[in-house]
């Protein structure tokens, strides 16, 4: 599998896995466009590159999620992928409200094949919105 690994930083961007956002990853030198991350499950298809994050942008998760993480990250070997040193993971659960700047992020449990699956109502000035999947909230995303 090692095939299969990043070569640099940068190569899931230049390769399309990695959306264009700028100041979101480690190596980016831009101030981030996004202040905040939320991570639906922990599935490695959804959170396995978490560790490309630029540090200075919180990771709201069920802390489960970032024990499975961190636990992944000690037992692999320290490359690109499964690195989560340093990020600064928020922790919810059903019924909290998370507050960012004019939303409020609602997280809401859902039925998946891992525990801890979460979906998030966000509520806006212009009504709310459903979200099931990863996310980076940016003020462009939503106008």
């Amino acid at each position: 599998m090692l095939f299969l690994s990043p070569r640099s930083e940068k190569s899931p961007q230049e390769l399309g896995i990695l959306p264009e956002l700028e100041g979101f990853y480690r190596f980016d030198e831009k101030t981030p466009e996004v202040n905040a991350a939320f991570l639906f499950h922990g599935h490695l298809d959804h959170s396995a590159y978490i560790s490309f994050i630029n540090r200075e942008i919180p990771v709201y998760c069920w802390k489960p999620t970032k024990i499975t993480l961190q636990t992944l990250s000690e037992m692999r070997t320290v490359n690109l992928e499964f690195n989560v040193k340093d990020i600064s993971f928020k922790f919810f659960r059903t019924g909290d409200t998370i507050a960012l700047d004019d939303l409020e992020i609602e997280p809401l449990h859902v039925d998946h094949s891992v525990p801890g699956a979460y979906g998030f109502i966000i509520y806006t000035s212009n009504g709310a919105v459903v979200y099931t999947r990863i996310l980076g909230l940016t003020e462009r995303s939503l106008k």
